[in-house]
């Protein structure tokens, strides 16, 4: 069985990639895997930062992930 694995970040330039690659996939009669890591940002400093929320992150990610 055929796979191809598709990173993205979801920008503009991955994006294309992904459509590439599914047309491809379609070609050869391949199934995708659609691969997506976000990092939770951690500030250390003295200061207090507010930064999202792990939950916040989790939520933009599968949006962008059902666009």
């Amino acid at each position: 069985m055929k796979t191809i694995i598709i990173s993205t970040d979801f920008s503009a330039a991955a994006t294309n990639a992904m459509n590439y690659a599914i047309d491809m996939a379609k070609a050869i009669n391949a199934s995708v895997l659609l691969f997506h890591v976000y990092q939770v940002p951690v500030s250390i400093s003295d200061t207090p930062v507010l930064l999202l929320s792990v939950d916040d992150l989790k939520k933009m990610q599968k949006k962008k992930l059902q666009k």
